[in-house]
Order: structure tokens, then sequence, then C-alpha cells
């Protein structure tokens, strides 16, 4: 599956062929019909595994947090360190699920969304805070996606950590007049 997670991020899901699959993976073609039998079922096994795994769980995690600060510090490195590290794969589902071409299991905005706001009614629910959960979703969401589509001058996770924390901690504030008055 790394073979076809690294032509997929290089070609996008329709320009990509299961031959070129084949040759980085250095099998034969009908291995992977044998396994997958179409390509999109390839790319579905592909993603599921990797967005089942590092999306939705780790959020989880964090909302267990006592300090909020804390948990939206660590779901914001968390993420920007993930969008960074996996760009280009990440800027293909989302380009592919703008046009429509991704079933709803590895459908990247919806299921950014979803896991970001479970976590975060997750966590405002054991704090007893009251919080427009899909404002601030939509808040972090947003900086998430402005991460994936303009490419900061220096990627976030090449940044020394006294610079993440500092940027993090700025978009933390902005994010906390979501629920203080």
């Amino acid at each position: 599956m790394t073979a076809a997670l690294r032509v997929f991020a290089e070609k996008g899901y329709n320009e990509s062929t299961t031959q070129e699959i084949a040759n980085e993976a250095q099998v034969a073609e009908i291995t992977i019909f044998r396994k997958f039998k179409t390509k999109q079922n390839l790319f579905v096994s592909t993603i599921q595994s990797i967005v089942a795994d590092k999306f939705n769980k780790t959020l989880i995690d964090y909302a267990e947090k006592v300090d909020t600060k804390q948990f939206l510090i660590d779901i914001l490195n968390d993420r920007l360190l993930m969008i960074s590290k996996n760009r280009r794969i990440i800027r293909t589902l989302l380009s592919e699920s703008l046009m429509g071409n991704l079933e709803a299991t590895i459908d990247l905005p919806k299921m950014m969304i979803q896991a970001v706001k479970k976590s975060m009614e997750i966590h405002f629910a054991k704090k007893s805070i009251q919080v427009d959960t899909e404002r601030l979703t939509r808040f972090f969401s947003g900086l998430l996606v402005s991460y994936i589509i303009w490419e900061p001058p220096v990627p976030y996770h090449k940044l020394a950590e006294e610079e993440k924390l500092h940027l993090i901690e700025g978009y933390v504030e902005l994010l906390s007049s979501c629920w203080e008055s």
C-alpha cells in the first residue's frame, strides 16, 4: 500500500494507473487485481488504513485532557504535523473529495470535521463548558485547510519546537474566543 500511496499522492486518483502502482511496488499488475479487484478498492483500502489510524483515535485521546488550552495545543500540533508531513496525499484527498471522486468512508473534509467536532464535544462536556462546537470546529478546520492549500514558507514540521509552540499558542488564543466572553 505504500507504493500505491506514493503514486496516488504524486498523480492523484484519476491520473494514476494500476500498472504504475505495480511498477512502484515491484509486483505484477495482476497481483494488485487479485487482492483489490479494482483501482478504487486499492485507493479506498490505502486511504482507510491511514485515516483510521491517524485521524480519529488520537483526537479522542486528546479530548481526555483536563486543561483546555493544552487539549487545543495538542490537537492543533498533531494535525499540523500530520498535514505538514503528508501534504501531498492530503491535497490529493481534498481535491478528489471536492470533485466527488471519494466515497463517504474516505471523504477527507467530512472526516476531518467529524473527528475534530467529536473530540471538542467530548472535551467540553467533561469540563462542563458551554461551547458552540460547530463554530469552533469550523474555525479549527478552516485553519487546517489553510495549511493544506497554502504552503507556508517553512513547513510546520521543520520549525523549531519553540516556533511551533508560539504559532500554536497564537491560534489557540484566537480559538478561545469561541467560548470566552
